[in-house]
């Protein structure tokens, strides 16, 4: 068995080759994170700034001012609609919002006729009272005779 002599690399060639080397790792590394990145499709979007009033439309004062009227009685959608003459495609994305922002509390009934669908019904919270007056004192609503319920 014959020995074989390895001649001595200098020092800065091996730092070279290393170099070399880890520019090729890490380009592999990275490499192999955008692959696995682009295979996932999920994207994150969050709010930072938390909302906290709705969105000051007349809709949104109407629909308030409606449930203020008697904020301890349940109400339909339906309900609302006919009395705030507010057509299904405005009146219940607003209703979402107040319920996803704590001023609603909301409810689902059984349906009283068989086939009906279940209903759901709303009525002001603690909090959606008091953001209730103070939108409608934004608004300059406050103590208008042409809205204000007796």
């Amino acid at each position: 068995m014959k020995r074989r002599h390895c001649a001595r690399i200098p020092k800065p060639v091996q730092d070279q080759v290393a170099e070399i080397e880890g520019l090729h790792r890490s380009r592999r590394l990275a490499d192999d994170r955008r692959r696995k990145a682009s295979c996932r499709t999920q994207i994150y979007i969050y709010r930072l700034i938390p909302m906290r009033s709705p969105r000051l439309s007349p809709h949104t004062l109407g629909v308030l001012e409606e449930l203020l009227a008697s904020p301890a009685k349940w109400r339909y959608g339906y309900d609302l609609m006919k009395a705030t003459r507010i057509a299904a495609g405005t009146m219940y994305p607003i209703l979402i919002r107040l319920d996803g922002l704590g001023w609603l509390e909301s409810k689902w009934v059984p349906p009283v006729e068989e086939g009906r669908p279940p209903r759901r019904q709303y009525r002001l919270t603690a909090a959606g009272k008091l953001g209730a007056r103070h939108m409608q004192t934004r608004a300059g609503l406050a103590g208008s005779p042409a809205r204000s319920r007796a």
